[in-house]
């Protein structure tokens, strides 16, 4: 049997403590921000060079794994979380950080698939 698996690295795993939500990209805002608003995620260097720290190891560690169908950049990427945005942030900033992401991604694995989860499909105005 052939099991085939996508890969997430941002938030995709979500941690519940109490009623309150603490992981993925504001994780990363949280320890090493700036600001401490959600899109410095996508936007602040050493946030991304912390971040691609963890993408690097996981995704050269399984780049010739043929049950890896795919990498996730991110689960749901938008402005707002569970952390704030700066009036700065809109689809832009987030597209501009998939094809940084993703470009990343495939000069360490070109075999396999990159995507990205979304929720928001239909209700573009509100999503980002």
């Amino acid at each position: 049997m052939t099991t085939v698996s996508t890969q997430c690295f941002s938030s995709c795993w979500h941690f519940f403590v109490t009623e309150s939500y603490l992981g993925g990209m504001d994780l990363y805002v949280q320890e090493f921000g700036v600001n401490k608003t959600h899109d410095e995620f996508y936007t602040d260097l050493n946030i991304r060079a912390q971040f691609n720290k963890f993408v690097q190891f996981i995704v050269a560690r399984y780049a010739n794994e043929p049950t890896v169908m795919a990498w996730e950049l991110a689960n749901d990427p938008r402005c707002n979380s569970s952390v704030a945005a700066s009036a700065s942030c809109n689809t832009n900033t987030v597209t501009q950080w998939h094809a940084d992401e993703s470009s990343f991604v495939k000069s360490i694995d070109p075999n396999h698939l990159v995507t990205s989860g979304y929720a928001y499909i239909l209700s573009l105005s509100t999503a980002f």
